[in-house]
């Protein structure tokens, strides 16, 4: 549980959430949202767990998607979801890791002490060239622990975990010990001379209002909820996505009430911990100032043409830290972040390497490919794929990034098909698999199944709704749309390929989708 819950990067989520929703969903009410999704998470989360305890295998959603509803669907889907579109998330950790945390402090450090080294190491910090390093180092460092295999993985995650931890305590610190008169004064004292006035923080509202944004919008439900797509997306859904059920490592979780506990208990404590933290960040700095703020910085204001260029992009870190001036804190709460930031790479490369194992395992790629060394037990050479892919991905999200940043509709979406393929096949499961079901766990759940797994589909076709919907999340950009239908047509090709080339060499791959692989 407390592994899944430290895996959802909860202060990078808040900020995400912070910088986009006054602006992509004007209206909103963060904890009626969280609350609805949170509550419609459960039963996609219960689902999961019927599933898990059917098949504790390596690459589950696979190897459950293949046996149960189709080879081809179940390869295409996995594929495109758990496999290519991750690259993405990897490829802009190292961007955030720099924009969100680093920059900020060391801007922070600079209007503190006064010094003006601390400018200069952050605008080296923030070109292209320097965060490409950076990226590069971290993919390769994360890939490599991860190919030292799962004990040194979970030692040195552990440490990162600290970290993370520390990171959340120290965020909710800083907002509960800053008053929003404290925040309105510190403001002023930090930043009078770069906004033009001796009170920043009404100057900023009072911007805001001139401009004719509207800074108290009515609540609408469609808000409410549209505002929790970043949420679901980089915190909610982690409790499952960073389950070390879905890697297959959890070999003898085979109860329903263990992986139960482990992911809702994590799903709360991830519920909880936003809940304190936007609501914590609103109170200090009062919801007008963030959505006047937030609305300046999203339309690019001349108001803040004085300011770091960065803060148009991560206004919630910047004014963080200028309305906190506590730097013991922000330190902790910038280290603690960029660290577990990097800590995600580990999550993805385990779930990625374990599914392209079960694909390879089933002949789907070369032989190989799944070679396990005797040291580490580990998949060396997926791994040094990964780790090339990761770079490859990296260099095109920095150099080409006008592109790649519309992918995260992208990525989301084809994570939504492929939890509702899930879902399906946990609806079809005692039917195509009777005596695999019976003789599973899950054979106790088999009345409460179906409707658990229609209230996940829904939940999720509402995510993907937004997706396609919201201009924003440009999931309908021709080269979002493209990506997504191309990947999944690609992968259904692929595989109808490689049966038949198989085939033609004597060996029929089919047969092994009647068959659960050993463990």
């Amino acid at each position: 549980m407390i592994f899944n819950f430290l895996t959802a990067p909860i202060v990078t989520t808040v900020m995400w959430s912070l910088n986009w929703n006054p602006n992509m969903f004007p209206g909103f009410d963060f904890n009626t949202g969280l609350l609805i999704i949170g509550l419609l998470a459960v039963p996609m989360y219960l689902t999961y767990c019927i599933v898990y305890t059917a098949f504790p295998k390596t690459g589950t959603d696979y190897v459950f998607q293949s046996r149960v509803l189709n080879p081809g669907i179940g390869f295409s889907a996995t594929f495109a979801a758990w496999v290519f579109f991750q690259f993405w998330y990897i490829s802009l950790n190292g961007i955030s890791i720099v924009e969100m945390f680093l920059v900020p402090w060391l801007f922070a450090i600079a209007q503190s002490t006064n010094n003006a080294g601390y400018v200069a190491i952050a605008n080296a910090l923030a070109t292209t060239n320097s965060m490409a390093i950076l990226s590069f180092v971290a993919v390769i460092a994360a890939g490599l622990i991860v190919m030292g295999g799962i004990r040194m993985y979970l030692k040195i995650q552990s440490v990162l975990f600290c970290f993370a931890a520390a990171a959340v305590i120290a965020l909710l610190v800083l907002l509960a010990s800053t008053s929003n008169s404290a925040f309105a004064s510190n403001l002023s004292t930090n930043l009078s001379g770069l906004i033009g006035s001796s009170d920043v923080y009404n100057k900023i509202i009072g911007t805001a209002q001139g401009e004719g944004i509207n800074l108290s919008p009515t609540v609408t439900l469609y808000a409410s909820i549209g505002a929790m797509i970043t949420p679901w997306t980089f915190a909610l859904e982690w409790t499952v996505f960073g389950n070390l059920g879905l890697c297959g490592e959890m070999k003898t979780a085979n109860q329903f009430k263990t992986q139960a506990i482990t992911m809702l208990g994590a799903l709360a404590l991830v519920v909880v911990g936003l809940f304190a933290a936007w609501n914590l960040f609103i109170g200090m700095a009062g919801q007008n100032f963030w959505y006047a703020a937030a609305t300046l910085a999203w339309n690019a204001d001349p108001l803040f043409g004085k300011l770091p260029a960065l803060v148009y992009s991560m206004p919630a870190s910047f004014f963080l830290l200028y309305g906190t001036n506590n730097l013991a804190l922000a330190t902790v709460w910038a280290i603690g972040g960029a660290i577990t930031i990097f800590a995600t790479n580990f999550t993805i490369y385990m779930l990625v390497s374990r599914m392209l194992f079960a694909q390879t395992f089933d002949r789907l790629f070369p032989a190989r490919l799944a070679y396990i060394t005797e040291r580490s037990r580990t998949p060396v050479y997926i791994m040094v794929v990964m780790i090339i892919a990761a770079c490859v991905w990296t260099y095109a999200s920095l150099f080409y990034a006008s592109t790649l940043s519309t992918y995260m509709a992208s990525t989301q979406f084809m994570i939504s098909l492929a939890i509702i393929l899930t879902m399906i096949g946990a609806i079809v499961f005692p039917m195509r698999m009777r005596q695999h079901f019976d003789q599973s766990p899950a054979r106790n759940f088999r009345a409460y199944t179906v409707p658990l797994a229609v209230l996940g589909i829904a939940v999720n076709i509402l995510i993907m709704y937004y997706l396609v919907t919201v201009p924003a999340l440009a999931a309908t950009t021709p080269q979002s749309e493209g990506l997504m239908v191309g990947i999944f047509a690609v992968g259904i090709i692929y595989y109808y390929v490689v049966s038949a080339y198989r085939k033609s060499t004597g060996l029929d791959i089919r047969q092994a989708f009647k068959e659960i692989p050993p463990d």
